[in-house]
């Protein structure tokens, strides 16, 4: 698996001049969400080294609303990767459309570019109206069916690709 990783314990991220102030403060709100229920991989902002994801924002087709992108470059049998993760104009844009929903589709595509693929649902068995899981298929907007953070057995799911598991 490819991953957009600097080192084990270090993912960096940076903003294209595309991406308004408004929506920077909505991405780094998703990747504190990740960073707050885990001790490694740590995520820190650069302005003017390569890093390891680069937020854009694209006119999207259909109706998507964020999506990420991975290019892996070798040279002498070493390869990085690296993900950009686009944001769609006109939903971020959009004042109707909620801060939360538009954190959790930036969590959702981070999540991608962590490593992960999309989930089955995690439905909370205590509130079954409620969807734990960022890394569900679809994000429900207006619900609370579109998480922010990460639930523990994504951020579980992240230990073990970075090999920085518990057990």
């Amino acid at each position: 698996m490819t991953l957009a990783i600097n080192t084990p314990s270090t993912v960096t991220y940076a903003f294209d001049s595309s991406v308004p102030e408004k929506v920077q403060k909505i991405a780094r709100r998703a990747m504190a969400g990740w960073a707050s229920k885990m001790d490694h991989p740590r995520f820190f902002q650069l302005s003017n080294e390569e890093p390891g994801i680069t937020f854009t924002m694209a006119d999207l087709p259909g109706r998507r609303v964020g999506e990420m992108r991975l290019t892996q470059e070798c040279r002498d049998a070493i390869c990085a990767a690296t993900a950009e993760i686009r944001l769609d104009n006109l939903t971020f844009r959009d004042p109707h459309v909620s801060k939360k929903d538009k954190m959790a589709t930036a969590a959702h595509e981070v999540g991608h570019a962590l490593g992960l693929d999309h989930s089955s649902g995690g439905i909370n068995p205590n509130n079954p109206g409620k969807c734990n899981d960022v890394m569900k298929k679809i994000l429900m907007f207006g619900t609370s069916c579109s998480p922010s953070t990460p639930s523990q057995g994504e951020v579980d799911a992240v230990k073990h690709v970075y090999g920085l598991s518990d057990t």
